[in-house]
């Protein structure tokens, strides 16, 4: 039973204590208001039903993904379209670099192509937004087909599967175990230690910080993505949580030595991209730096350096995250 279901069950429920009760209330001869009276938690239970759980029941049924943010900047009803905007905007951001960082297309994939981008199924004034794949019903036999064997189609849907994953596994003191399983079942080849850590930073990104002047204290998640059960949250315990599991960088992988330009720098969660590397056809390589580092890093901000750290690697051989041990600035 979808949700949508259960939203007709509990009205045709209502309707049929409704209509038991005004019976009742005729054969007894209640007097008219106060049979109104009697009736009325009736009715309103059918309109709130109506107006408010079906337009929502929809929006899970439709969406492979469902956020709605609460707050005080959502208690109104009514957010400003400027704060709308930044919230989509950053939704879209974040399963987006996400997809980018699969690893059937991390090494190849600079610019997201249009005809892939995700799909609005749901954008309401009190800040639920919803989105899904491409919708694929209107496509032609033959142009389904490329779609679904197209690697950036698999990037995209794995990337919103792992943010259902994300968000469950983030309810637990330990979020790994779960986030390892996902690879296995996906192909560590595809949910690599790149893919885990953008899915770690875009959960935690779904939760504007303080700092940031967003009023936003929990992001409650459904649709698809987490199945037809209750809906999970972020909160800022949950966002604590990512900061430490971002922050602890376990990656036991190979040792390697970069030279590359220091560019587009997170200092929320330490990490930066090096550019233009010496020696390696991928475009960048993200690197996660710890706190003593932080005074290097906005020194020498698109500036040549050299780094060396452990680090992951993509089904091509070439490095996809590293953890900087040492750095110093470039020749």
């Amino acid at each position: 039973m979808n949700w949508q279901e259960q939203v007709l069950f509990k009205m045709d429920v209502s309707a049929t204590e409704l209509a038991e009760l005004r019976r009742w209330l005729i054969e007894k001869d209640i007097p008219e208001q106060e049979a109104s009276h009697m009736l009325r938690g009736h009715l309103r239970n059918i309109q709130m039903l109506a107006l408010k759980r079906m337009p929502m029941a929809y929006a899970l049924d439709n969406s492979d993904l469902l956020l709605r943010y609460e707050g005080t900047l959502s208690k109104g009803g009514a957010a400003p379209i400027s704060k709308m905007s930044r919230l989509f905007s950053n939704l879209r951001d974040q399963i987006i670099n996400l997809a980018k960082s699969h690893g059937q297309i991390s090494a190849h994939r600079s610019r997201w192509p249009q005809d892939l981008d995700l799909v609005v199924t749901a954008c309401t004034p009190d800040l639920t937004f919803g989105v899904s794949l491409p919708d694929l019903t209107q496509s032609t036999k033959s142009q389904k087909q490329l779609t679904l064997l197209d690697p950036a189609y698999t990037a995209l849907r794995d990337s919103l599967d792992f943010m259902g994953a994300v968000t469950a596994s983030l309810q637990q003191e330990d979020p790994m175990p779960a986030l390892r399983q996902f690879a296995t079942d996906h192909g560590t080849a595809n949910a690599d230690e790149y893919f885990i850590d953008t899915g770690l930073i875009a959960a935690r990104k779904l939760i504007p910080s303080r700092a940031s002047g967003n009023c936003i204290e929990r992001v409650e998640i459904g649709g698809r993505v987490v199945g037809n059960r209750e809906s999970v949250y972020l909160d800022r315990e949950n966002w604590d949580r990512a900061n430490r599991i971002l922050r602890e960088k376990n990656i036991p992988k190979d040792t390697l030595e970069l030279t590359g330009y220091l560019m587009e720098v997170d200092y929320e969660v330490m990490r930066l991209h090096l550019r233009q590397l010496s020696g390696w056809k991928v475009a960048s390589v993200r690197c996660s730096y710890s706190p003593e580092q932080e005074d290097f890093v906005k020194k020498h901000g698109k500036k040549k350096i050299w780094v060396k750290g452990n680090a992951t690697f993509n089904r091509d051989g070439e490095p996809t995250l590293l953890v900087i041990e040492d750095m110093k600035a470039g020749a």
